[in-house]
């Protein structure tokens, strides 16, 4: 028996997913490897069975050079309290000649002082690692990006989330800020309720 209902945000169905209220849902797609990783709070190991598209339905614009199709893999491994995983993307539609793929590594580690976590993200001119345009995003596509974090649980309820990221668009000829890093300083206070 399936039943479908709707969900009030993105963090609601994550959280829902974690927590095993829901046996699967359609989220963005770098959740599940976040979830996989704990970046978003609870580290639980998720798989993205399939990853839909239809024609960039996220991009607009005219400048687009390609129309899309996202191939998705998310991989990951657990051991104790060390976490690694992987993303491949590949937009089977693009034009020939231009950039189509993308592809992100991170690893997790729980220690008596938190969770320390590492991201690299590369992504060429026509792929996606988000359908959406995001805060945790500087940049939607065409970039290389890293992010380092700490997670400190405070109590059961809350945390303390510390990270930077620093991206730079990776193409000089399709990018009109190249070699231009954006750097972002966040300090989160999590509340679970």
């Amino acid at each position: 028996e399936v039943e479908i209902c709707r969900e009030a945000s993105w963090a609601t169905i994550r959280d829902k997913v974690a927590l095993g209220l829901l046996d699967a849902a359609q989220m963005l797609a770098p959740m599940p490897l976040a979830s996989t990783l704990g970046i978003d709070g609870i580290s639980v190991p998720m798989v993205a069975a399939m990853t839909l598209d239809l024609n960039g339905n996220a991009m607009t614009g005219t400048e687009l050079t390609s129309d899309f199709g996202i191939l998705d893999a998310v991989a990951a491994f657990n051991m104790d309290n060390f976490v690694v995983s992987a993303e491949m993307i590949n937009n089977v539609r693009a034009a020939g000649g231009v950039g189509d793929t993308g592809m992100a590594i991170g690893a997790a580690v729980k220690t008596e002082m938190g969770k320390f976590y590492y991201n690299y993200a590369t992504v060429e001119q026509d792929a996606v690692l988000s359908a959406f345009s995001q805060d945790d995003m500087l940049l939607t596509t065409n970039f290389d990006s890293h992010m380092l974090g700490w997670k400190l649980p405070l109590t059961e309820n809350s945390g303390l989330h510390v990270w930077v990221m620093a991206s730079e668009p990776n193409d000089a000829a399709v990018s009109t800020a190249a070699n231009d890093t954006v750097y972002r300083f966040r300090i989160d206070w999590n509340l679970n309720f």
